[in-house]
């Protein structure tokens, strides 16, 4: 018989592991840190079999459950907290921690009221309290609020709330910045909710507490059930829907059109919401530009870029890639252009009176070209400032420009039947060694430019950019080269 008796205590404390462990395993690798719907018998809380909850202050009077409730009254002044699984919580585990339970009032608080939650530390630091009063409520109802740390509701939940009614009331705290938010009865972490704006200090939570305040009245008498404390809001509001981060589904695509038409760039995206759209034009927010879709009326060659949205909500953000806007004239602009070689090179005369020039000046008359780059402007005896009388003869109220460079003997010329609104020497004199041309004869240099002229065509959305070069002319050997480098 002691035999048995000695192995069934055996078989007993085995079990008992097993459950410890069991239990241990499930807390840490669950979301939930604290779950208690006080299924106790009555009496007591604080001495219930299997209570996690511990007395912290007070003497006068225990916190009882009445029907598998919590029972909170202004008679008694017992503070009771449970630890909370894989605490502790520190300001630097940026944790963020919710809490759930429902409430029945019996009788009402004191106008001012006072807080009866809270999450805590291993102390007497209280945090994301929460409060029951009368004040601003009508006759007979009473209003719930929130503090950071504070003796008062710093934000106090408008809507009047009655007796013998439950309500289930949910808070967040964010442990390194102490900011709390209070939300009743809600459904969806984006519900609308109240924030507590007093600052108090970070500390490392290990429990919640709940607070009876004995001879002072202040808060009533009240039911507390179905406590709930985790890490994400569905947690501790088993009915909320999982929150998602904004994705795109269906993104904005490039789209090309006239100039004076519309169009319209589209993009669709899930996420919890509500999602706040902000379309750009070349990473810079348009005013305005807030829905998921974008519609550009009559559009303007400004308009053309590169075009993105950024999609966010309570948890985040996402962006599209950017895609183009390409806009065109209604009707191809139209211009003609031609490339002379005046072959001046040696000339020492180019007025408009020697025979070589004015036989180029009927060509060109005869061709009438919008646009003509020279090569080969002959540059002794001032022969390029003589292009203006070129110009005078042939081509009156054509621009002109003649800045290129030259290599000693011949240069370049642009005319242009529309303005000219820039010119540029380019590339003159640049080291060719990283091109492939590195002979000590001749020098290694690029001897002529490039020429360049940014002309306004009408009807183009921005300038046209003219080049022309005149490549050295050796066929053989290292000029050859040189000209291929």
């Amino acid at each position: 018989m002691g035999c048995a008796a000695c192995f069934i205590t055996i078989v007993k404390k085995v079990v008992f592991c097993i459950t410890g462990l069991l239990l241990s395993a499930t807390l840490s690798g669950a979301a939930l840190l604290l779950n208690d719907s006080f299924n106790y018998p009555d009496g007591p809380l604080v001495t219930a079999v299997g209570s996690p909850w511990t007395t912290y202050s007070g003497t006068s009077g225990q916190m009882n459950v009445i029907s598998g409730r919590v029972y909170l009254t202004k008679a008694n002044s017992e503070d009771v907290q449970a630890t909370l699984a894989g605490q502790p919580y520190p300001p630097a585990s940026n944790a963020v921690l919710y809490v759930s339970f429902k409430i029945n009032y019996t009788n009402l608080p004191a106008s001012a009221g006072s807080y009866f939650a809270e999450f805590k530390n291993d102390g007497t630091g209280f945090r994301a309290r929460i409060f029951a009063q009368t004040a601003g409520a009508a006759s007979g109802a009473f209003r719930i609020g929130i503090a950071n740390a504070g003796s008062s509701p710093s934000a106090v939940f408008n809507a009047d709330l009655q007796t013998n009614t439950d309500y289930t009331i949910a808070a967040r705290l964010d442990v390194s910045n102490v900011v709390s938010t209070l939300w009743l009865n809600p459904t969806a972490e984006t519900n609308a909710g109240v924030t507590a704006t007093d600052t108090a200090s970070a500390v490392t939570i290990t429990s919640f507490g709940f607070r009876e305040d004995g001879s002072s009245g202040t808060i009533g008498i009240f039911f507390v059930d179905d406590l709930r404390v985790g890490t994400t809001f569905p947690d501790v509001v088993t009915n909320a829907p999982l929150l998602e981060r904004p994705a795109i589904v269906s993104p904005p695509q490039n789209q090309t059109v006239t100039n004076g038409a519309n169009v319209t760039f589209s993009v669709s995206a899930t996420g919890t919401p509500p999602l706040a759209y902000q379309w750009q034009l070349n990473n810079t927010n348009l005013p305005g530009a807030t829905s998921s879709n974008l519609t550009l009326t009559a559009v303007t060659f400004a308009q053309a870029g590169f075009y993105s949205v950024v999609i966010t909500n309570v948890l985040g953000s996402a962006g599209s890639a950017p895609v183009a806007l390409s806009v065109w004239s209604a009707s191809s602009p139209a211009f003609s252009y031609l490339t002379y070689n005046a072959n001046g090179n040696g000339q020492t005369n180019w007025s408009t009176n020697m025979w070589h020039v004015r036989a180029i000046g009927r060509q060109v008359q005869y061709l009438n070209p919008d646009i003509i780059t020279f090569n080969e402007i002959p540059v002794t005896n001032n022969c390029t400032a003589q292009m203006v009388d070129f110009v005078t003869a042939f081509c009156p109220g054509y621009y002109l420009v003649t800045n290129s460079a030259d290599d000693g003997f011949i240069r370049s010329a642009i005319l242009s039947r529309f303005p000219i609104i820039a010119s540029t020497s380019r590339l003159h004199d640049v080291y060719l060694g990283p091109y492939g041309y590195t002979n000590a004869s001749p020098s290694p240099y690029f001897s002529r430019d490039v020429f360049e002229a940014q002309i306004s065509v009408p009807g183009f959305p921005q300038p046209l950019h003219v080049f022309t070069v005149h490549l050295k002319s050796g066929q053989t050997g290292p000029e050859s080269l040189k000209r291929a480098a």
